[in-house]
């Protein structure tokens, strides 16, 4: 037991991205579930801009990178199906921030624009130095 313990641990170690992006992903998307009202602009797409089904998604997605650093079996399919996933969500994310903030005024969006799209370029660069012949 105390073995499969420090194997995880040194697995997480190992593949710390991944848990990186996993627990990034996990807190995003636990504020968007928690805050019903992040959104407002334009109002007619309110609604569907705080679903909490996209939320959910990235949530399982978080989890899914935390567990794949864990048990350290490589897959290509699923790394890249999840990278892809957070990537694509990160930057609706960035990009409906930086629309509130270009055209609602609200000049504090721009922090979290900025952060999304940093996330998307480390989430790309993670990308591209994995070892995908392991």
């Amino acid at each position: 037991m105390i073995f499969m313990i420090k194997q995880t641990i040194h697995n997480l170690f190992k593949n710390s991205w991944y848990v990186i992006l996993g627990i990034s992903n996990c807190l995003v998307s636990y504020d968007l579930l928690t805050n019903e009202h992040f959104f407002f602009w334009p109002p007619q797409f309110r609604n569907l801009m705080n679903d909490d089904r996209a939320d959910w998604i990235f949530l399982i997605i978080g989890i899914a990178f935390f567990i794949y650093a864990a048990i350290n079996r490589h897959s290509n399919w699923i790394i890249t199906f999840l990278l892809a996933v957070s990537a694509a969500f990160y930057t609706l994310l960035g990009f409906l921030a930086w629309e509130h903030m270009q055209f609602a005024g609200v000049s504090s969006m721009g922090v979290t624009a900025s952060l999304c799209f940093v996330m998307v370029l480390v989430i790309l660069n993670v990308a591209r130095n994995r070892d995908t012949h392991r």
